[in-house]
């Protein structure tokens, strides 16, 4: 595809996927994105790729942990 973001999370492994899903449903209940974890960790990634803020590049890879798990389990 043309899109390196979406290239990355097509490519996640289900484990990192469904470590992310979790992670999201956790981490809202605290409010706080945890440090080591999956959504950081690709967040990073997106920032890199982008070079946008790190804000926004958060909310990015949350719809796209999201839009991915979606698409490959509706299966």
């Amino acid at each position: 595809m043309d899109n390196p973001v979406v290239d990355l999370f097509t490519e996640i492994t289900d484990g990192e996927l469904s470590q992310g899903i979790k992670e999201i449903q956790e981490d809202d209940q605290t409010g706080i994105i945890r440090i080591d974890g999956v959504v950081r960790k690709y967040a990073h990634k997106v920032q890199e790729i982008t070079h946008a803020n790190f804000s926004m590049t958060l909310f990015l890879t949350q719809t796209s942990l999201l839009r991915e798990a979606a698409y490959r389990w509706i299966k």
